[in-house]
């Protein structure tokens, strides 16, 4: 079982689009629990998170969403998203495999991110961080948020995408 970190961008569409696509890994048990991130208090964000029963965190400026996000996560590997991001079919076979089987040294895994367009595709390319940052997508085990230098993580067999929605 995993929590799930959503980063949340100020509009409630976005958010209900990534929550919702989260309902079926909570019927098959493998999201036990969700965490609302948001850089600043948001009461909109902070109604629509407790009302499907998340926790909402407001994460101070300066600090690391994911890893403010993983101290109210109530489990050890936590899979972050941002709002508007959408699992591909099959990620819930694929992260419950990497989760049940990533060696203790290497428990940082990544869904790539699928993009709908070339443009979307050179604005990634253009604002990539670190191999080892923290980014959507990434299923992680809290012990590895702490370590400064993390491994490259392993690729897991699925996507995440943005809805066109959202762009």
């Amino acid at each position: 079982m995993i929590t799930a970190l959503i980063l949340a961008d100020g509009r409630l569409e976005s958010l209900a689009t990534t929550v919702s696509a989260l309902i079926p890994a909570v019927a098959d048990g493998l999201v036990a629990d969700a965490v609302v991130l948001s850089r600043e208090h948001d009461p909109r964000i902070a109604r629509a998170a407790e009302a499907v029963g998340a926790a909402f965190l407001v994460v101070p400026s300066g600090h690391e969403p994911w890893v403010a996000g993983a101290a109210g996560a109530r489990r050890d590997w936590v899979l972050c998203l941002g709002a508007g991001d959408l699992p591909s079919e099959g990620w819930m076979r694929a992260v419950d495999r990497f989760v049940a089987l990533a060696p203790p040294d290497r428990r940082f895994g990544r869904l790539p991110r699928r993009h709908s367009s070339l443009l979307a595709r050179l604005r990634a390319l253009a604002s990539l961080p670190r191999r080892d940052a923290i980014r959507p997508g990434d299923v992680i085990h809290r012990s590895m948020l702490a370590e400064r230098r993390r491994p490259r993580p392993i690729t897991i067999g699925a996507f995440v995408e943005r809805d066109p929605a959202f762009g």
